[in-house]
This record gives C-alpha cells, sequence and structure tokens, in this order.
C-alpha cells in the first residue's frame, strides 16, 4: 500500500471543536488568516505524489476511511495553503497525530442531513442566489457571512434542497456541501434585513 500524502497535525485551534457536531475538521498551514486559525487543526504544507482522489484512503492515527467525494480545487488549496474540509461520520477519532491518504479502500462519510427550526413571517425577506464564488460557500466565506449577521444584527437562514441552517453557525453553513453555481435561498429578518441580504447577495453571487 503505497503513501501518497503524509502530514501531521501540530496545533490544535481554540473553537476547532465546534464542528464536532458537524463530524467535520477543517485543515490549515501556517498562513491561516487570523480569522479562521481558532477554527482549524494547523499542518504544513505539503504536495501530494499523486492526485487525491475518490476511492483512495485516508488514515487518521490508524483507522482508515474511504473518501467518496474531493472538491475540484481540493488538492491546489492543500498543496498551496495546506486547506482542506474533511467530513465523515467518524471524525472524533481525530487528534493530534499522523495522518496520511493511502491507495486502499477505507470508510469515509458525507456529512449528515441538518435542520433547523425558525419562525417565519410576512416581513421577512426571501431570496434565491446562484453561488458564483469560486469554491462556493468555503470556511473564508462562512466567517465573512457570520460577520455581516454580527454587523447587521439580523436573522439569516440559508436553504439548500431540504436542509436549512442558521447563518450564524459556521460549521452548520459548511456543512451544506454548497458549490460554486449552486443555488441557495436566504431568509433575511431584522432591521437592516434589506442592507444585509444585498451585502450577502454580493458575497455569494458577486451581484
Amino acid at each position: 500500500m503505497k503513501t501518497i500524502y503524509e502530514n501531521t497535525v501540530k496545533g490544535v485551534g481554540d473553537l476547532a471543536s465546534a464542528f464536532a457536531e458537524e463530524k467535520t475538521i477543517i485543515l490549515f498551514g501556517d498562513s491561516a488568516p487570523d480569522t479562521l486559525k481558532d477554527y482549524c487543526y494547523s499542518i504544513d504544507v505539503k504536495k501530494a505524489d499523486e492526485v487525491i482522489a475518490p476511492g483512495q484512503v485516508l488514515e487518521i492515527d490508524g483507522k482508515q476511511y474511504k473518501i467518496l467525494l474531493t472538491g475540484h480545487v481540493m488538492q491546489k488549496n492543500l498543496e498551496a495553503l495546506g486547506h482542506i474540509s474533511i467530513s465523515s461520520m467518524v471524525l472524533k477519532t481525530v487528534c493530534r497525530g499522523a495522518w496520511s491518504w493511502k491507495r486502499r479502500r477505507f470508510r469515509c462519510f458525507r456529512s449528515e442531513a441538518l435542520s433547523v427550526s425558525w419562525h417565519d413571517s410576512e416581513s421577512m425577506l426571501r431570496k434565491k442566489i446562484q453561488v458564483t464564488v469560486p469554491g462556493g460557500i468555503h470556511m473564508a466565506v462562512a466567517v465573512s457571512l457570520g460577520q455581516i449577521i454580527r454587523e447587521s444584527d439580523t436573522h439569516v437562514f440559508l436553504k439548500s434542497g431540504r436542509r436549512m441552517v442558521s447563518g450564524r453557525e459556521i460549521p452548520k453553513v459548511l456543512a451544506l456541501g454548497v458549490h460554486q453555481l449552486d443555488w441557495v435561498e436566504l431568509i433575511v429578518d431584522g432591521e437592516e434585513e434589506e442592507s444585509a441580504m444585498e451585502r450577502i447577495g454580493k458575497l455569494l453571487g458577486n451581484e
């Protein structure tokens, strides 16, 4: 069994455990922006010997999981920034230690479907937006979304398919798995809902 990429978690952000419920970990090299560092597991930036692809094996502390899906910029981000997001039903096994990609089978799962309870009203703004930002809704976009919500003091929900989450909850926003050119519905409520909707539209859809 040939190892094509290997790395070691060397640091854990203070808020990295916030993603435990979503069975997701965020990896980033030393160049992680200050707004993201607290959410990340820190690794060194390294290149892979070959392309990392579905069907290969992700090994974490001796446990093996099958890769089902990789994003189209995953390897580019990993090798340039040390940055990827890994979603699994079993990420509670992750801790400081060696982990590597290998070619044989293992098990890996997508995030569970998520939902959130909310109260609708006639005053709420609703709008469908096609996400055109490169890479879709990734960590930096989710953090920027949360900042807009805090600054405008609004309630924002994102709906993708049958799942809907609060825009304030970064792990759940990322767990929606929204890619570039996907459509999402925005529901915004608050005194500054119009300006918040406009800013979020520019963030996600370059409107």
